[in-house]
């Protein structure tokens, strides 16, 4: 996967959406792994094979942090149909 800021942009946009609206809650799904976290050499391989995606989860994340919004962000590990 090549570099992206698809989840950034959208983050943003929805950032000044909820402020221009008045909304101030946002749950937000990304990627476990987008602070460094998985360990061992599975965590590393998967950081590298997914490090574009993170980056952009990781940039998403810091601008909701900085919003002033109430927010939350999920990171699962995976989800299941279950």
């Amino acid at each position: 996967m090549g570099k992206s800021a698809l989840m950034a942009r959208m983050t943003g946009h929805m950032i000044a959406g909820m402020k221009q609206h008045g909304v101030t809650r946002i749950c937000y799904v990304a990627s476990a792994g987008i602070h460094h976290e998985l360990k061992g050499i599975t965590g590393k391989l998967i950081a590298f094979l997914l490090r574009n995606p993170l980056a952009d989860h990781r940039r998403a994340y810091e601008q909701l942090r900085e919003s002033g919004l109430a927010w939350t962000v999920a990171r699962p590990m995976s989800l299941k149909d279950k």
